[in-house]
Parts: structure tokens; C-alpha cells; sequence
């Protein structure tokens, strides 16, 4: 395939960072992943090259990193420092935008518009799995660095998904790997994954509401008030219930608990009528979503778990089994609940970018058939 220099050239960062950026030509369709099946279509796929500058002439090893996910691209260097500093002290570092994500041939709700059919938008979906990310990658190991040369992997969340799909298809490619926080469930149903990712979520709120106590008020405060009024984020949505409650995502950042308690301390300011929600607050809301912005991770977060059976909406199926957490009246002053790493059908009516997905997500939920 043919790999293709882009932008401008070598860039430098603070640290002693050296930057160089690539573009390949890939395969939509990868012949080995749908023998049979003959297709001409391309997409790009972006990559940055990361060293050390003072390296930059040594012949190194290669290592890529697989950002977690799925649909989100790869973080962009501002400095050598953290876990690239340590890679780039003995490695050149890909930095791989996945297929659909970045600037790699990027899926957006506009993009997708331009297939016709719910149909045609679900089965372009299916091919930026990570059985397809693991086979970009193969080309571009060969290009960069030969048929024989080998990638260290290094997988975050998401990525360590990629990392193990790599491992079944593409062994003789790897150096060794490196897992941070993504080991997929290889026996497990998605039913099971969420009925302990739910019970981590309780955890989690009991760990929030313990160390800042006075968020329970604050948090059924604007609960009610959500529900008896019609709030829109300053993009349009209308701020639900169900749309506050899976802020429990914050909890999963680094200091995502301090994060949580200085938003809801800037909630309220004074209105025409009194009391409403501050356009500071409904703004750092809004901000913590990223479904229209990257909506591979909307519409294919439960099918990165399965092999031979369909989602069917798992992390909707078993949130009721939790009804006692989940369902309770902030009128009787106990601490409303939020969820975490789930995605649920009401995104594609609540989530205004997402809703032109929603035949395609449906569609998807009910495959059975995916790539093992």
C-alpha cells in the first residue's frame, strides 16, 4: 500500500519531542478479514511518528500506541513527558488515529449521511472493529518498518482490546505488548460485564457521596429541578434525567471526583424567576460529552464484546436489576445514582447529532453475526 507523507514536515515539543506525520492507504475492507468479498475502497489512516530528538538519528525499535475507545483518537503531543516520554526513551512511537477516528477517514454523523439506508450505515459500522484496526496496523508495520520487523504494543482501555485481537491474528507482528486497563472478556457475556460494571458504578457514587457529603443535596436539587422544568444545554439538547445521570463517567478520570464536586458547586445562579442553572454549569455539563463528536463510541461500545451473539441493548437489559439504586425518588433524600462506561438506546432520541444513527444502532443491536 502506499504510505504518504503529510503536513508540515518534523515538528518539536517541549521535552526533546520530535514529530512527523504520516497518512497510508488501506483497505475498507481487508481481503483476509471478508474472503471472497472483492472491494476497490480505500480509507486513510493517520499516524504521528514520536522520538526523542536527541534519538531521532538512532535506528530504534517501534512501538504504537491503541488509544482506548472505541472511536476516539489518539491524544495529541504537547510535551514529552508520562508514559510517551518513557516509550520514546527507547522507541520511535506511533501514535495510531484508529480507523473512523482523527483524521483517519473520520465517521461522523455527517459522513454517514451520505449512505442512504440504515441499512447501509450499519454495515459500514461493522467494519471499524478492532479486528479491522489490527490489520491497518499491518500494513502499516510492513511499510514502516518491513515484513520483518515487529511493533511493540501498547494498548490503553480500548486499545488493550486491540492488543489481544492482535495477538489471535497478527502474533508474528509483535514484539510484546503492553496492557493498561483493557483486558476483554473473552468467556463472558456483555450481561455479566455490566452486572459488575453496575455494581462498580454503586461503589463508586458511595465513594463520591462519602468523601463530598454535601453533593447529595446538590445533586437532588438539580434532579427535581430537571424534572418539573425544560433545560437546554447551550447546544440544543434537552438536559433529562437520564442525560445527567451517566456523568458518573467523570468518576473514572484522574480526580474525576474533585472534577464532579466543582461543577455541581457553580449549578445554580439567580434568573428573571429565581433560582436556575448557571450557563457555566450547563456548559461543563455538555463538555463531558463526546457521543456526537466521536459516535463510533455510541453506536459500537457493547459490540467490541461479543464474538457470535447479539447486544441487544446489554447495559439497558441489566440497569434494571439495579431498579432499587437506580429507580428511588430524590424526595426521600437519599443520593441519586449515576452510571458509568455504558451506552444506552435513549442516546439516539436525546442526543440530537445521534439521532439520524438510530435505525443504524438498532440494526446493530440486533446483529448476531460479528468477527471472532
Amino acid at each position: 500500500m502506499e504510505v504518504r507523507v503529510d503536513g508540515p514536515g518534523v515538528e518539536y515539543f517541549p521535552g526533546g519531542l520530535q514529530v512527523k506525520e504520516h497518512l497510508f492507504s488501506v483497505p475498507l475492507r481487508h481481503p483476509s478479514l471478508f474472503p471472497g468479498e472483492s472491494s476497490d475502497e480505500t480509507i486513510t489512516i493517520f499516524a504521528r511518528e514520536c522520538v526523542n530528538v536527541r534519538l531521532a538519528g538512532s535506528d530504534l525499535p517501534w512501538a504504537i500506541y491503541l488509544q482506548g475507545g472505541p472511536g476516539f483518537e489518539s491524544p495529541r503531543p504537547r510535551s514529552n513527558s508520562g508514559w510517551l516520554k518513557r516509550l520514546t526513551s527507547e522507541y520511535r512511537v506511533l501514535l495510531l488515529d484508529q480507523r473512523g477516528t482523527g483524521r483517519s477517514t473520520p465517521v461522523t454523523t455527517r459522513s454517514l449521511s451520505k449512505l442512504e439506508t440504515d441499512e447501509a450505515k450499519a454495515e459500514y459500522l461493522t467494519l471499524f472493529r478492532q479486528d479491522s484496526i489490527v490489520m491497518d496496523c499491518e500494513i502499516i508495520r510492513k511499510e514502516m518498518v518491513g515484513p520483518s520487523g515487529k511493533f511493540l504494543l501498547y494498548g490503553q482501555s480500548y486499545g488493550g482490546f486491540c492488543i489481544m485481537t492482535y495477538l489471535t491474528l497478527a502474533p508474528e507482528g509483535i514484539s510484546g505488548a503492553i496492557f493498561t486497563g483493557g483486558i476483554p472478556p473473552i468467556l463472558r457475556s456483555p450481561e455479566e460485564v455490566y452486572a459488575e460494571t453496575f455494581q462498580c458504578c454503586l461503589n463508586k457514587n458511595k465513594m463520591f457521596y462519602t468523601k463530598y457529603p454535601v453533593n447529595v443535596k446538590r445533586v437532588n436539587d438539580i434532579v427535581r429541578y430537571i424534572q418539573s422544568n425544560k433545560v437546554l444545554l447551550p447546544n440544543g439538547n434537552r438536559l433529562s434525567v437520564n442525560m445527567f445521570r451517566i456523568l458518573g463517567l467523570a468518576f473514572y478520570g484522574k480526580g474525576g471526583f474533585e472534577t464532579m464536586h466543582w461543577l455541581l458547586e457553580d449549578a445554580w445562579t439567580d434568573g428573571p424567576e429565581g433560582k436556575t442553572l448557571s450557563f457555566k454549569f450547563l456548559s461543563g455539563v455538555q463538555g463531558h460529552y463526546s457521543f456526537e463528536t466521536n459516535p463510533i463510541y455510541a453506536i459500537l461500545h457493547e459490540q467490541i464484546y461479543v464474538q457470535d451473539r447479539a447486544t441487544d441493548w446489554a447495559a439497558s437489559r441489566v440497569m434494571s436489576q439495579f431498579a432499587d439504586a437506580y429507580d428511588r425518588d430524590v424526595e426521600d433524600g437519599k443520593p441519586f445514582m449515576f452510571t458509568g462506561e455504558m451506552v444506552f438506546p435513549w442516546f439516539f432520541d436525546e442526543f440530537g447529532e445521534l439521532t439520524s444513527l438510530k435505525g443504524a444502532a438498532e440494526i446493530l443491536a440486533k446483529k448476531k453475526e460479528w468477527s471472532k
